[in-house]
């Protein structure tokens, strides 16, 4: 029994079961002093020795070496009734990940039913083996993820657990169709020595996802692997900056499992300057902005919206158009607008709507 103050610090264990939504949850934790303790007997039982009331208690109960087990909804005051917990049942996940040269950090092991409550993602030993220790009996679906640029699910198997049973599981990096790709980039200029190729997935329609970043060499070359097979959209970068939207090129790329044909791409520096007004023709100062071009938001992290000062520079500006609107729910976008192919400067004015749609 403990009186708990705030979540400042850990509770015994990292992954705890919450009997209100039957899932386990990461605790960031919570200050507490302990009240009292005890060991249960054969049949269950405990007693505890506290004070009467109860309020800003809770009891933590642990079997073995499983999950904490945390009951907050206790009687304010309790004199001598009995209170009944019924204890989580869980199950042990043992696996193993053939790795076949790649680096075990490269992978993870992802539980999406314990990851939308918080848990995090569980290591894969340098000789590709995993445990799982408690998790609770029932149907799960066990990923395996890559962390390269972004995290991409590369197989999933569908398990059920029983309680007190270990349940073993074996992924081979082998069985994933990874993709090889290669190519020159041209230019008219001199190459920047930090230019590099975005190489963005297209996962769903309005979805892309940065599968790599793939450094250009002096000579123009750049080569990429580990890729998942599909369509591609290629953006270039110049250095480690992150631009409020891609310089996505207009064309698209399908990605093949194994090797790919090289790619041919042209490389022309051009900057877009915007400025955005109201409809009152008034500078949009103070607004938040969110850009959309080739069908996806952007930036893809919406707290990450560019606030407007007097204009925004796309500094390379992508190929495709772009449209804009406040990050207000509902905005509506505006017209679009496209940097001219045959200039390397450009500026326009972009008005944006009012209104909801």
């Amino acid at each position: 029994l403990v009186r708990e103050f705030g979540a400042t610090t850990s509770v015994p264990s990292s992954l705890v079961y919450d009997p209100q939504n039957g899932d386990r949850v990461w605790m960031s934790g919570s200050a507490a002093e302990s009240v009292a303790t005890a060991v249960t007997d054969a049949a269950g039982r405990a007693a505890l020795l506290a004070d009467a009331d109860l309020e800003g208690c809770a009891l933590w109960l642990r079997q073995d070496e499983g999950p904490v087990h945390i009951v907050r909804e206790l009687p304010q005051r309790l004199r001598g009734a009995e209170l009944r917990v019924e204890m989580a049942a869980f199950g042990r996940i043992e696996g193993h990940v053939e790795l076949r040269g790649r680096g075990h950090d490269t992978v993870r092991i992802e539980i999406p039913r314990l990851q939308r409550a918080g848990a995090q993602a569980i290591a894969v030993a340098s000789d590709g083996t995993f445990t799982v220790p408690s998790l609770p009996v029932g149907a799960h679906t066990i990923e395996l993820a890559w962390y390269g640029v972004g995290v991409h699910t590369l197989a999933a198997q569908a398990v059920e657990v029983r309680a007190a049973a270990v349940t073993n599981l074996r992924f081979d990096v082998a069985s994933i169709p990874f993709a090889a790709v290669r190519g020159t980039v041209r230019a008219a200029v001199a190459l920047s020595p930090s230019l590099a190729i975005e190489c963005w997935r297209v996962t769903a329609p309005g979805d892309l996802r940065c599968m790599a970043v793939l450094p250009v060499a002096a000579d123009g070359s750049f080569t990429g692997a580990d890729l998942l097979p599909g369509s591609y959209r290629l953006a270039f970068r110049i250095g480690g900056r992150v631009q409020i939207v891609p310089t996505l090129l207009d064309a698209g790329f399908e990605v093949r499992a194994g090797a790919n044909e090289p790619w041919r791409l042209q490389w022309l520096p051009r900057s877009l300057r915007v400025r955005l007004q109201r409809p009152d023709g008034t500078t949009a100062r103070g607004e938040r902005v969110l850009l959309r071009c080739d069908g996806v938001t952007w930036p893809q992290v919406r707290m990450l919206a560019p606030l407007v000062e007097d204009e925004l520079v796309l500094d390379p500006a992508p190929q495709l158009p772009v449209e804009f609107r406040s990050w207000v729910d509902g905005a509506p976008w505006s017209a679009p607008v496209s940097m001219p192919t045959d200039r390397e400067s450009a500026e326009a004015t972009v008005v944006l709507p009012e209104g909801r749609r």
